[in-house]
């Protein structure tokens, strides 16, 4: 039997939200929503039509170089070319960064209760995981502070956090980038911010070049399925990066399904709006029931009870509808759901007053 490196032995498998095919097969119901993953609710906003030319050629390797997603992505966020780096998913751009900047006796410093990727691609190159506690649901970055040492050589924070929906503001970031040495790299991963009343950071990035921003097309433009994010950086750490990663990493059709998204203004827009409107709505519902509901700054929402959550999900299934239990983030007692559509959330709230 072949056995891998102590390290490999030591990761956990990722496991992702239920999906509808295996919820169906374990309960024998036909019709679900599932509101586990925090995917848009209202789809893919590219057809097939869009996306012919890329099926035509799809005998031939994609070219990121010559492609217009990378000029797109530039004027969208007033950024050099050379700035964007794009990823097979932004996961992919975290993992880019560790083999990159991380190794053996290396930290990597993050926070509990936050996305488990960064913990699983510094354990991949032999890095340490240093975290700390949340604070009031937040990354507690005065206690990050006191955390770093000589061995710190990386930093990664959510922004909004991953499941919590809770957001550091500018000058807090500020603060702790001003203490941090520019031999550390620093990422704010932004997966939700375009939900997020804070502005986007990307603008730090002139005054610290240590800094990079991690953004995803999986969220808000619904193209979870097509596995496409991108980093900004300097152009020092983007010519890294491009040495990193593996070659043709990014396919022809989500190259060009992430150019339409990115311009369609009106899916955008809708998504946007269904969002506040009903995130309000759900919460008002909520305050109702025997939970705690903690402020949200994503598309998505953190919902405590008195108890361990996991029979509540599991009558929440009963019902046809899917959530993610915390348990896996250090959070039992508590559930993460996704803000749906309308009759979405109405269904999800009738099913967990039943479920309580």
């Amino acid at each position: 039997m072949l056995n891998p490196k102590p390290n490999i032995n030591a990761l956990h498998t990722y496991t992702p939200g239920k999906s509808k095919e295996e919820a169906a097969k374990e309960f024998g119901i036909s019709t679900w929503i599932k509101l586990a993953s925090n995917e848009n609710p209202f789809g893919c906003p590219v057809s097939a039509e869009e996306l012919s030319q890329a099926l035509q050629n799809a005998a031939l390797y994609p070219d990121q170089a010559t492609h217009q997603l990378k000029q797109n992505l530039s004027t969208h966020n007033a950024m050099p070319v050379e700035s964007i780096v794009l990823g097979n998913g932004s996961d992919d751009i975290l993992q880019m960064l560790a083999l990159a900047y991380l190794g053996d006796g290396d930290e990597l410093l993050t926070s509990d209760c936050t996305f488990s990727v960064y913990a699983h691609v510094a354990q991949l190159v032999n890095a340490t995981v240093i975290t700390t506690p949340l604070k009031e649901d937040a990354y507690d970055l005065e206690a990050m502070e006191a955390q770093l040492s000589s061995k710190t050589k990386m930093v990664m924070i959510a922004n909004p956090n991953n499941p919590t929906g809770t957001s550091k503001n500018e000058h807090e970031l500020r603060g702790f980038l001003d203490i941090l040495p520019d031999t550390c790299v620093c990422v704010i991963d932004e997966a939700y911010i375009e939900f997020s009343s804070e502005p986007s950071m990307v603008k730090l990035l002139e005054e610290y070049p240590n800094v990079v921003i991690t953004r995803t097309f999986s969220k808000l433009y619904g193209l979870a399925a097509f596995r496409i994010g991108y980093g900004i950086m300097h152009p020092q750490v983007a010519a890294v990066l491009e040495k990193v990663r593996q070659p043709f990493n990014v396919n022809s059709l989500a190259l060009d399904a992430a150019s339409l998204a990115l311009k369609n203004d009106a899916f955008i827009a809708k998504t946007l709006e269904n969002n506040s409107e009903q995130m309000a709505w759900v919460r008002t519902k909520l305050s109702e029931l025997a939970c705690e509901v903690v402020p949200s700054d994503a598309n998505f929402i953190c919902i405590r009870f008195n108890q361990d959550a996991g029979s509540i999900v599991q009558e929440l299934l009963k019902r046809g509808v899917i959530v993610r239990h915390l348990k896996s983030f250090g959070l039992p007692e508590a559930i993460r759901v996704t803000i749906g559509k309308p009759d979405e959330n109405q269904l999800f709230i009738q099913a967990l007053k039943e479920s309580l």
